[in-house]
């Protein structure tokens, strides 16, 4: 009996020791997404008008998304909030019209900790689009 009491028991520790890392990966991944939606949204406003006769409108150039991105990051983020935090590939603006940021981090899951001490990287996506009112 208490063979069985002691298995149910490490059952038990390893299903709450899974919802716990499981959880804490939510919330460090939707706290990156926010860091990301931010990041996209100052990188929009960088708009710029296109005075070309045969493509007038406004304009988003990929090198100008990628330094707006890096100042709100220097600018809004506690440099201590997210481990290994970087600007990934496909930060840009793949269309001229809108602003994609693609940020990553590596994410402490308690007690995951100690079985994956590098941590697990997390990614995040974000893209907004100017708009315009008069």
């Amino acid at each position: 009996m208490a063979v069985l009491a002691i298995g149910y028991m490490l059952l038990s520790l390893m299903i709450v020791a899974t919802v716990t890392a499981a959880s804490a990966l939510y919330i460090e991944s939707k706290k990156l997404l926010s860091v990301a939606d931010g990041a996209a949204a100052a990188a929009a406003d960088q708009i710029s008008l296109n005075n070309s006769q045969s493509h007038p409108g406004l304009h988003l150039d990929s090198n100008v998304v990628i330094s707006a991105a890096q100042q709100y990051l220097k600018d809004y983020v506690a440099s201590g909030e997210f481990d290994q935090l970087s600007i990934s590939a496909g930060t840009g603006s793949p269309d001229g019209q809108s602003a994609r940021v693609v940020l990553t981090a590596v994410a402490h899951p308690p007690i995951l900790s100690l079985l994956i001490p590098d941590g697990i990287p997390i990614s995040a996506e974000s893209t907004s689009r100017p708009q315009l009112h008069r």
